[in-house]
Formats: C-alpha cells, sequence, structure tokens
C-alpha cells in the first residue's frame, strides 16, 4: 500500500514537470522541482525498501509559468499525500510496544486536564446561575432516573417516579430529525415513553452533526427492528417516506443510481435500496430537455491561455452562463413543459436556478 502511494505521488509529481516543461523548457523552476520534491519522494521510496523512512514536506514555491496555481496544487497534493502514510504507522503490530509508556503519560496527563477543566467549568457556571445545553440533557436524565448507576446493558436505567408520572401524562412523544440523536438524548424519550407511542422521522442519509455526538445507528438500529407490515409491528412499524414531490422521474432515477452505488450497509450504515428509492410524485410534470442530467467538467490543464488569468470560481461562472446562453439563446430547440398550460415552451430565464453549497464568496 505505501508503495502503490509512494509511487502514486511520484508520477503527480513527474506530470507537473512535465507540464512546467511544456510551457517553460529552459525554465530554473524544473531543476528546484527535481531537486527539493521529486527526488525526496525517490528517497523514500529506497529507505521504505530497507526498512526506515523519514520525509519532511517542502515547502513548494510557484513555477513562473501561465498555469502556476495548476501545477503549484498538483505538487502540494502529492506531498501531502506522502507526509499523511505517517497515519498509517498504528498499523504496524510493534507500534503500542514502541510508544505505549510515551502515550500513557500524555493521556493521563490530558485526563486530568480535562477534569481540571470540567471542575473549573462547573465552577463558573454555578457562579453565574446557568445551563449550558449538555446540562439540560443529563441533568434531565438524572431526573427520569431512580439512581445513576447504570445496568449492563447502555442507558437501561430504571425509570425514577417523575419519569412514571410522565408517562401517564404523555399520550404520544415525536422526535424529529431522528437521525442526529445521541444516546442521553435516546436515554430521555425511552424513560418519558410507553411501549408503541414514539413517533419518530428521520433519514440516516442526511446525517451531518457526528462531530457533536449524534448516533445516526440508533434510527439504523431501530429501523432494522421495525416491520412494513403493520400485521407484524412488534418491533414497531416502519413508513417508507420515498415519494419526492420536488423532482423529476430522470432526476430521481439519476440520484438512485448513484446513491445505490455509494452508499451500502459497510460503508454508509444502511444499504440504498428498493425501500429507499426516490419515486417521483405523479403530480409532477416530466421536462422535455434530454438529458435530464449533465455533467460538466472544467479541465484547467486545458483552458486557453486566455482563462489563466482568472479564478477557479470565475471560470465556473463563465461556463455556466454559456450553458444558459445556449438553453435560452434563440438558435436553442431546448423546451420545457409549462405548469400552467401543460403545453411545451422555450425556457426563460425565470426557469433556471443555480445551486451552491455555499454563497459566501461566490454569489456575486
Amino acid at each position: 500500500i505505501i508503495t502503490d502511494k509512494l509511487q502514486d505521488a511520484l508520477n503527480r509529481l513527474e506530470y507537473a514537470l512535465k507540464v512546467y516543461n511544456e510551457q517553460n523548457p529552459s525554465g530554473k523552476w524544473a531543476a528546484k522541482c527535481r531537486k527539493d520534491y521529486i527526488e525526496p519522494v525517490q528517497q523514500c521510496v529506497e529507505q521504505f525498501n530497507a526498512g526506515r523512512w523519514e520525509f519532511e514536506r517542502p515547502r513548494v514555491t510557484k513555477p513562473d509559468v501561465p498555469q502556476a496555481e495548476f501545477i503549484h496544487g498538483i505538487v502540494g497534493d502529492a506531498l501531502d499525500s506522502v507526509r499523511e502514510l505517517k497515519n498509517l504507522a498504528i498499523l504496524n503490530p510493534e507500534y503500542l510496544n514502541k510508544f505505549m509508556g510515551a502515550i500513557g503519560i500524555q493521556t493521563k496527563v490530558l485526563v486530568e486536564l480535562v477534569r481540571h477543566f470540567d471542575d473549573s467549568y462547573r465552577q463558573a457556571k454555578k457562579v453565574i446561575n446557568c445551563l449550558d445545553f449538555a446540562d439540560l440533557e443529563h441533568y434531565a436524565l438524572r431526573l427520569l432516573t431512580a439512581d445513576e448507576k447504570r445496568c449492563q446493558e447502555p442507558f437501561s436505567l430504571e425509570p425514577s417516579e417523575t419519569a412514571l408520572k410522565l408517562r401517564k401524562k404523555y399520550k404520544y412523544v415525536f422526535v424529529d430529525e431522528y437521525q442526529d440523536i445521541n444516546g442521553v438524548q435516546q436515554a430521555i424519550i425511552d424513560k418519558v415513553s410507553s411501549p408503541g407511542n414514539v413517533f419518530a422521522v428521520g433519514d440516516p442519509k442526511q446525517s451531518i452533526y457526528r462531530w457533536r455526538g449524534a448516533r445516526p445507528e440508533i434510527f439504523i438500529e431501530h429501523l432494522g427492528r421495525a416491520s412494513a407490515s403493520p400485521k407484524s409491528n412488534a418491533g414497531g412499524l416502519r413508513v417508507d417516506l420515498n415519494v419526492n414531490f420536488r423532482s423529476v422521474k430522470p432526476i430521481l432515477d439519476f440520484a438512485n443510481k448513484v446513491f445505490s452505488r455509494i452508499m451500502t450497509a459497510s460503508f454508509a450504515g444502511i444499504d440504498y435500496d428498493e425501500s429507499a428509492y426516490l419515486k417521483p410524485h405523479s403530480d409532477i410534470a416530466e421536462t422535455t430537455i434530454s438529458p435530464a442530467v449533465e455533467l460538466h467538467i472544467l479541465d484547467e490543464a486545458q483552458a486557453d491561455s486566455d482563462a489563466s488569468s482568472f479564478s477557479d470560481r470565475q471560470l465556473q461562472a463563465t461556463m455556466i452562463a454559456r450553458r444558459i446562453k445556449q438553453l435560452i439563446g434563440v438558435d436553442s430547440n431546448e423546451q420545457i413543459l409549462d405548469k400552467e398550460t401543460k403545453n411545451p415552451r422555450h425556457i426563460e430565464y425565470r426557469d433556471i436556478v443555480i445551486l451552491m453549497r455555499s454563497l459566501a464568496g461566490k454569489s456575486d
């Protein structure tokens, strides 16, 4: 694995050098690339074959050619990939034996620092008489449990009198965005709910809060126990909300094809199967544009010299504007189905929307 990755980095560096030489055959940067970037990686290959190797990532300077940014990016990514190989060291069977002592000391210090911080933080909150969001959850769970000693199963604590009274008070418990729930929140739900009165809605594919403790596997486990048939719903009733009201069938077919290939139980925790396939709502009219999905690849390496002075965003904006002009131009034969008249018509600007992951720095 390491040999292949080192060779891949070398190939990318050689390619960057080739692109540079094509633009400036007698340039000085070529010698620097060979000495400072390519040779250190070659040495890594030789040292690795001998049983040990070290690598210190050099700082990359831009070449003096029109495609400087492109070449600089290739070299930087290649050197980063070599530096990141150090993360594989933990896979070595001798890793723990060699570093256990030092790691043990560091871990103990870190644990003590966290304890001291927790004490200081708790005192600071007590002084100003406030709780943070995590406090609300943990204190709520403490009120809902008979004692603070956990049983063998996680969060299977005995409900307190408060919890038993709340169970009688709440006829139903509704949970939205269930894929982003955490263990403490699930324990709270377990304490205030009765068998069969929890209604939860969620989509594991939309889980984006793992970084703050969300555990989509809680939802996935419940899905696994639930049945789609009302006649055998001892583990819960499952209703798949897979009718899509936003997109036409060709768009959904494309999305289903992509997600069925990349979302599997081994990788994403859930299989994108027939039950997850998005189906179009019958009221949505079909588009007459074919194909329904286009993939445009902006190859910066092939961009003409006039484009070299523009940023990536400007090049992308130009490409999108050009495609819109093709759709709306007087020579365009593209048509869509008018929602009101139900008849085909030419495309107008109001029919087009540009979607971005973020508008910051791009919307202008």
